[in-house]
């Protein structure tokens, strides 16, 4: 019995903790402010618009492409599902912040991508 009691006792704690670090990194992002325009070294851009849920996304690529399509969060990564994609064509990245002008993005097609808050 006391066994089953420290158990639940266990899991009470992890689901506290659990929850404030997660209501702790929705404060980061909302004074981060997500969506907006975000540009890389070598004049790629992405501009995330809509709120912390997620909404639609442009993206310019060096080589002067644009691809548009849907952005959402996912616990700790950013997913982007291209125009005319599926949730199988959704790229997952790892979300990094760095104080409150500049984002990590990596993933299988970017590796340790920084990001600068432009405007």
């Amino acid at each position: 019995m006391r066994f089953l009691l420290l158990l639940a006792l266990i899991g009470a704690v992890f689901w506290a903790l659990r929850r404030s670090l997660g209501e702790q990194r929705q404060a980061r992002l909302a004074q981060l402010g997500l969506p907006g325009r975000w540009r890389r070294d070598g004049g790629h851009e992405l501009v995330l618009e809509g709120g912390l849920a997620g909404g639609p996304y442009r993206e310019r690529r060096p080589d002067g492409s644009t691809v548009t399509g849907q952005w959402r969060l996912k616990g700790e990564n950013l997913l982007l599902r291209p125009e005319g994609g599926t949730r199988t064509s959704e790229e997952t990245l790892e979300l990094r912040i760095f104080g409150s002008n500049r984002l990590g993005l990596h993933g299988k097609t970017r590796k340790n991508h920084l990001y600068d808050r432009v405007g």
